[in-house]
């Protein structure tokens, strides 16, 4: 991830320059340095980032919208014999809501659990139909649907990962590795399954809390 070079706001002039001196999305005359939904991937894993490894991670494709939300309890004290208060930082909840489109193959709870080395139980407390055989042929996959399941009590990790839109990288035609995170220890909380009529395709939501986000090493990027 390149260093952006510093100013001050005493070099501002804003009729003449952007409000940081380096163009920040002209890299050598091309406006390639910004990230764009198309290089951002959503992959799954297993639970701790330290068994995280990048050649092993599974990009999950389809996906129509994915939102990361972090939120701190913020306590406010006040003390008699002063106006002033204290702010105190509380703990820290994250969650992630998944879109993807239904297909012939996996579901979405299909596809963000089952790499993550768990049995999958049978009968009544089975997740839902079939199960990932490693075979790149996603039809008749894990179309995994019943939430009431024991195996949804397991947790599982995602990872996002970004590049940046540079189409002359040097990894045949990758953009330059910006950033990642992985999401530890994440649970399914709710999800959604939407069919309509005038719909054309069909669409499935999950609410996924994960114990936190921690940052994650990819190329060059720490």
């Amino acid at each position: 991830m390149a260093q952006e070079m510093q100013s001050t706001v005493k070099d501002w002039t804003f009729r003449i320059q952007h409000a940081q001196q380096r163009d920040l999305l002209n890299v050598d005359g091309a406006l390639n340095n910004f990230i764009s939904a198309e290089s951002v991937v959503l992959a799954a894993g297993p639970p701790a980032k330290a068994n995280a490894v990048m050649d092993e991670l599974i990009p999950i494709g389809m996906c129509d919208s994915v939102s990361i939300q972090q939120n701190k309890n913020i306590i406010q004290l006040f003390e008699i014999g002063s106006r002033l208060p204290y702010i105190l930082p509380g703990r820290t909840f994250a969650q992630l809501q998944l879109n993807r489109v239904v297909f012939n193959g996996d579901s979405l709870l299909g596809a963000v659990t089952t790499r993550n080395g768990i049995s999958v139980p049978t009968g009544n407390d089975s997740p839902g139909l079939g199960a990932y055989t490693g075979s790149e042929d996603t039809s008749g996959g894990a179309f995994y649907l019943n939430l009431a399941s024991s195996f949804f009590n397991s947790p599982f990790g995602l990872a996002i990962l970004y590049q940046d839109s540079d189409q002359e990288g040097a990894d045949n035609g990758k953009g330059q590795w910006v950033a990642a995170f992985y999401a530890e220890n994440c649970l399914i909380q709710n999800h959604q399954m939407n069919i309509q009529g005038q719909q054309y395709i069909v669409m499935e939501s999950a609410l996924v809390r994960c114990t936190n986000i921690a940052p994650l090493a990819v190329g060059g990027t720490t």
